[in-house]
């Protein structure tokens, strides 16, 4: 599965070596497979070459009124509560065996821990419902034009989607 996308990779960028959507395929293809050094070698090219990724967006609705949150966002005025939310959950997931498989690849392309884990716009909603909502209460995050496809349920009982 590699090759075949190295190669499809390798003729895509002689067409269209500023196509930052591309680039992020090649980078999710190799992260995919835990090729994370490839994946830091996409991101520093990428970086030299001045590619932009646009940030992810979700949004939730909570109380009758649409919150929307972006990746590496830290301007909503309950971030810090929604980080103290999403360390519970990584510390959670570290207690449970995760094995964080991305830490290697940090230094490499000069991301945190906080931007790794608490950066995500889909987990920063995910943190704001749970703040913002009685206990028992769903919680749906769209993200673009799909659901999230995966229900998972934390410690009050509670269902919410997210896309993995």
């Amino acid at each position: 599965m590699v090759l075949l996308g190295e190669l499809a990779a390798q003729h895509i960028f002689k067409e269209d070596v500023e196509s930052t959507a591309y680039h992020i395929l090649l980078c999710n293809l190799y992260a995919e497979c835990g090729k994370w050094d490839e994946v830091a070698k996409v991101r520093r090219i990428m970086k030299e070459k001045g590619l932009i990724v646009d940030p992810g967006c979700s949004w939730v609705e909570v109380k009758g009124k649409v919150h929307a949150f972006l990746s590496g966002d830290n301007f909503h005025p309950q971030m810090e509560e929604i980080n103290v939310i999403l360390e519970g959950f990584y510390e959670k997931m570290k207690a449970g065996g995760f094995n964080c498989q991305e830490c290697s690849l940090l230094d490499k392309i000069k991301t945190s821990k906080a931007d790794i884990f608490c950066g995500h716009s889909e987990k920063q909603a995910i943190a704001y419902s749970l703040i913002n909502t009685a206990p028992g209460m769903p919680i749906h995050v769209p993200k673009l034009s799909h659901y999230c496809q995966i229900h998972l349920q934390d410690s009050s009982q509670r269902d919410y989607c997210y896309r993995y």
